[in-house]
């Protein structure tokens, strides 16, 4: 049985097209990007259980994935300038 393609909730293009990349294994939080050409989409995440996040926490970690890739002198994402 297959399943139908999940579309993301920021770009009109399926998930499945869409990379989960983690930037700190210690407190696992990172970034998904959409691999479609040209396609600006993206968004931060973290491992926190499983009830949705806060807007506090959001901001957090926003704030520590901003910081991770700026320190790594790469430029930022559309998404989080």
């Amino acid at each position: 049985m297959t399943s139908l393609p999940q579309p993301c909730s920021y770009c009109p293009h399926d998930l499945d097209g869409h990379r989960l990349l983690v930037l700190d294994t210690t407190r696992l939080l990172g970034i998904v990007l959409c691999a479609a050409p040209g396609c600006a989409c993206g968004a931060t995440w973290r491992a926190s259980g499983t009830a949705a996040s806060t807007p506090q926490q959001i901001e957090e970690t926003r704030h520590a994935v901003r910081e991770i890739i700026t320190n790594a002198g790469l430029p930022l994402p559309r998404f989080l300038q």
